[in-house]
């Protein structure tokens, strides 16, 4: 039986694809193809990397999406985007069942970024032949129509703001596919990917020279998320192409920083000093589960870090369920007044820092899930049988009396298949003394990051 999961902060999914030892061609892109426009995408055979390079890539912004990237950091409408009924409740349900599947077995602190795996597998959906499409909206639990909404969900979360001449929130995706040199590409699947999904290209030497094309991939990575992860993902000399997904986010508590304390911190076994900060008070009471008590702290520009304390005699494991967090996801009324008194609560908690790395194939694999992708698929965007050998997702996470600023990145590698105003007024504490769950999510609830401290 597939299990459920839960989805957290954003992330990174990086998969290799591996050409299969017979040629067939992929089937046709369903959606409406597009030529290449100036520099959108590579040629068949051309390269976003200086030959001999130390693995920078060459100025390979692609102008079309720094174009887009541009309409989505100003005030032209993009996050008032409306999309089709239950789409949204579709991916939080996602997002709850993957963290859920992904947090299994884990007794530390762990985050884990949803959105980045859905962006990784939607680049994966749109090149990916009818078997494999019909896999991902099954692990997505939406149809190809709720998938086609990927672009315009890029755009609504795509966001930076500054405060006194400085960035002071940002959120950051990017998707991009990383084909081995020399390897011929469709130019209309690199257009549709450029148009629809925002998706740069670069040309790798991944057979010719593995730890170039690595390199040139850490430095990418490395850039795209501010620093946070600037790790070597090693994909092997077999990769015929990579996608990757990347996930930047930061923002500030508010203008100033918040008051810190020192507390005692319960990790399971004993009470510890620890660093607390004191939050904003918040209009609302907490509100609860059977099993679980949970409430947010707002961030400068809006987004939501929702704290899930369990109940005296519950575990974090059975209170992290993707029934769980799904309901406290998607819960918008936290009872701020009876009519006669307006609530108000703030949250107190510790400082973390969290660095996890996922085997998401691992995971989708032993739970039932892209059995064709795993296995052999065909692909619009190269020619010749493919399957994905790994997916990497890796999450860097920091709450500080600043704010809170995380990256995530996911690869999907390929190699070949031979390979209430006017009332009185009370203000509540809501302190995290003991582990906590955590959904950190944008504005409109999507969830960037999700996952656990016990130890912060």
């Amino acid at each position: 039986m597939k299990k459920t999961f839960v989805l957290l902060l954003s992330f990174i999914v990086c998969a290799s694809f591996c050409a299969c030892a017979f040629n067939a061609n992929g089937g046709e892109i369903s959606s409406p193809q597009t030529d290449i426009s100036d520099g959108s995408s590579l040629k068949p055979g051309e390269t976003d990397l200086e030959p001999g390079s130390s693995g920078e890539p060459s100025d390979g912004e692609i102008a079309f999406s720094r174009a887009i990237n541009a309409v989505s950091y100003d005030d032209k409408g993009v996050h008032d985007a409306v999309f089709t009924d239950g789409y949204l409740k579709k991916l939080s349900g996602f997002s709850s069942r993957l963290y859920s599947m992904a947090a299994e077995g884990e007794s530390g602190n762990y985050a884990f970024s949803p959105i980045s795996v859905y962006m990784a597998l939607s680049v994966l959906h749109a090149v990916g032949d009818a078997n494999v499409k019909a896999d991902i909206e099954e692990l997505f639990g939406m149809t190809g129509d709720d998938v086609a909404q990927t672009g315009k969900l890029f755009l609504n979360l795509t966001y930076e703001r500054e405060y006194n001449g400085k960035i002071a929130t940002k959120l950051r995706l990017t998707n991009s596919v990383w084909i081995n040199s020399g390897t011929p590409a469709n130019e209309s699947a690199l257009g549709y990917l450029a148009e629809n999904l925002y998706c740069h290209a670069f040309s790798a030497p991944f057979y010719d020279n593995a730890a170039e094309a690595n390199a040139a991939l850490r430095k990418f990575i490395k850039e795209q998320t501010n620093g946070l992860i600037d790790k070597n993902f090693d994909l092997p000399p077999e990769t015929v192409f990579a996608i990757v997904n990347t996930l930047y986010f930061k923002d500030l508590w508010d203008k100033e920083e918040l008051p810190v304390s020192t507390r005692d911190f319960f990790n399971g076994v004993f009470n510890v000093k620890k660093t607390f900060l004191t939050g904003k008070y918040v209009y609302g009471r907490v509100a609860e589960t059977e099993n679980c008590n949970y409430f947010y702290a707002r961030t400068f520009r809006g987004y939501k870090v929702k704290f899930i304390l369990p109940k005296e005699g519950y575990s974090l494991s059975e209170v992290m369920t993707a029934e769980n967090l799904n309901e406290i996801n998607s819960r918008e009324d936290f009872s701020g007044t009876d009519g006669f008194t307006d609530y108000f609560t703030r949250c107190i908690f510790p400082e973390y820092r969290i660095e996890s790395d996922t085997p998401l194939k691992r995971i989708l694999s032993e739970n039932g899930y892209l059995t064709n992708a795993f296995h052999e698929y065909y692909s619009d965007l190269v020619s010749g049988g493919l399957r994905v050998s790994d997916i990497k997702h890796q999450v860097v996470l920091n709450v500080d009396k600043l704010g809170v600023e995380g990256a995530a990145v996911t690869i999907i590698s390929n190699e070949a298949t031979s390979v209430g105003p006017g009332n009185p007024a009370v203000h509540l504490d809501f302190v995290l003394d003991k582990n906590f769950g955590f959904l950190i999510t944008s504005p409109s609830d999507v969830v960037l990051f999700a996952g656990q401290v016990v130890n912060p």
